[in-house]
C-alpha cells in the first residue's frame, strides 16, 4: 500500500507558519506512477484538489482586494501571485494523476 504522499504525487511538509509546501518536481517524476490508483488513492487526490482549489480561490479574492490598495507592498502582492501559480500547477499535476496514461 503506497503512502498518501505517494498517492498524491508529491511532497508535502509542514513549514513553521503551518503552511503546507509541496514538491513540484516530485508530482510528475513519482516512480510510481505508472500504477493505476486504488479507489481510496483518487478519492484522497479528489479531496486535495478541492482543497487546494479553495485555497487558490481564496488567494485570488485577497489579491483583487489587495490590487486596489495603492499603499499595498507590490512584493507582497508578486508573492501571493506566485503561490497561487504554484497552487494551479499542483492542482493541473494532481488532475494529470487521475487520467490514466494510454498506451499508443
Amino acid at each position: 500500500m503506497r503512502s498518501c504522499a505517494e498517492a498524491l504525487g508529491c511532497a508535502f511538509e509542514a513549514h513553521a507558519s503551518g503552511e503546507l509546501l509541496h514538491d513540484l518536481a516530485r508530482a510528475t517524476a513519482h516512480p510510481l506512477s505508472n500504477q493505476p490508483l486504488t479507489p481510496e488513492e483518487r478519492a484522497q487526490i479528489e479531496a486535495r484538489i478541492f482543497a487546494l482549489e479553495t485555497e487558490h480561490r481564496d488567494l485570488d479574492d485577497v489579491i483583487d482586494r489587495l490590487a486596489g490598495d495603492p499603499v499595498l507592498d507590490q512584493l507582497q502582492l508578486r508573492r501571493l501571485k506566485k503561490k497561487k501559480l504554484l497552487l494551479k500547477d499542483l492542482i493541473a499535476r494532481l488532475r494529470d494523476r487521475l487520467i490514466p496514461d494510454i498506451i499508443a
